[in-house]
């Protein structure tokens, strides 16, 4: 059944007929305007220019140049031209327009802008505003020439400076010639009182200034019971000025002296 299947389909084929090939024509142009043919074009033949020529109309083009340039100096801007207000300057920099706003803007006044008052958002303005305030109102009297004004003559003072070192044995001889003030104190009571005696230890720094800093005199020992003497004591110790002076460098000197009545 195959065969006889595969017969009739090769006998089907074998009765189409094939196509005759056609020889290729060569394709035919016509064209909208009648007697039109194709033509080769020719350059066109333009006359020669000498260089002496073209040298001239170099020069007369870089004059018309020239002409024009100082035609565009010479120029005075018309009074008549319109100006930016401050409102519009202050539109056009205000951060609240948009794009197509400024645009708009500029597009529709073409003319010279003229800014008007400078604005500022900084936190320092009121600062600023005040400290021109002050400068202002003091330029005057700043730079006013001094008139009627006695000014007295520049005077140097030259201090007695301490030099040199603490001399010890002069300090200490100074201290012991200084005992008699203090047996002052303990002869007042001892006039009433011949059975009175005792002894006392003092500890007091010498500045280098040569007198006794009171805030140092210090009791150290003692079995004086008065009270009175040890008050005299102490004003008379306070009253000591006559220590050499010295340095400041050498510093504040100690003392320990004891007393025996």
């Amino acid at each position: 059944m195959k065969q006889a299947y595969l017969s009739r389909l090769v006998s089907i084929n074998e009765k189409i007929p094939l196509p005759n090939p056609v020889a290729e024509q060569p394709p035919s142009f016509s064209s909208l305007v009648d007697g039109f043919r194709a033509e080769k074009l020719m350059p066109e033949e333009t006359p020669e220019i000498s260089e002496g020529q073209k040298a001239l109309e170099r020069a007369a083009a870089r004059e018309q140049a020239r002409n024009q340039t100082a035609k565009r100096v010479s120029t005075k801007i018309p009074d008549s031209r319109s100006r930016y207000d401050s409102s519009m300057v202050a539109s056009l920099s205000s951060s609240s327009q948009s794009g197509a706003e400024v645009l708009s803007a500029i597009g529709g006044i073409a003319s010279v802008v003229v800014p008007g008052a400078e604005i500022r958002n900084s936190p320092m303005e009121p600062y600023n505003a005040r400290k021109k305030a002050y400068e202002s109102s003091t330029r005057q009297f700043s730079r006013s020439p001094d008139e009627n004004v006695a000014i007295a003559e520049a005077k140097f003072t030259d201090f007695d400076i301490a030099t040199g070192v603490r001399d010890y044995d002069k300090t200490i001889s100074i201290a012991n010639d200084n005992k008699k003030d203090v047996r002052r104190c303990f002869d007042r009571v001892y006039r009433s009182d011949p059975t009175v005696k005792g002894n006392l230890v003092v500890k007091f720094n010498i500045h280098p200034e040569g007198y006794v800093i009171p805030e140092s005199i210090r009791m150290v020992q003692s079995d004086i019971q008065d009270v009175h003497i040890l008050n005299c004591i102490k004003r008379t110790i306070r009253r000591w000025r006559n220590f050499p002076r010295v340095p400041y460098e050498m510093g504040e000197y100690s003392i320990t002296q004891k007393y025996v009545f």
